[in-house]
């Protein structure tokens, strides 16, 4: 994992937000939410990202102050979860919140 500025984060999320589908999976350090879409426009807002899966799946997440920002590749996220098939895709960012939450966003292959 290499660490990027919010800025080189969000100007990725901008790019993806154009004229591709992502891939999101958020889950709290605790592990009592995990959840993971696949094939989501994304909407880019200021320190947030909205993204939408069918008509009735919309998820909104604020990147407070603090939240730290890394390049990840699918190989590195596959070493992670080792026993989960890990998606096809180039350079996913993935985020750290101050309190151990993360989320991993990627462009969809």
């Amino acid at each position: 994992m290499k660490e990027i500025s919010s800025a080189e984060a969000f100007r990725e999320f901008t790019n993806w937000s154009k004229n591709s589908l992502v891939g999101f999976n958020f889950a709290r350090r605790d592990a009592t939410v995990n959840f993971f879409l696949r094939s989501a426009t994304l909407k880019v807002s200021e320190a947030s990202l909205l993204t939408e899966n069918d008509p009735f799946s919309l998820t909104m997440v604020h990147y407070p102050d603090g939240t730290r920002f890394y390049e990840v590749t699918a190989e590195e996220i596959a070493k992670q979860f080792s026993r989960s098939k890990v998606p096809s895709f180039g350079i996913g960012i993935r985020a750290f919140f101050e309190n151990g939450d993360f989320c991993h966003i990627f462009k969809e292959a």
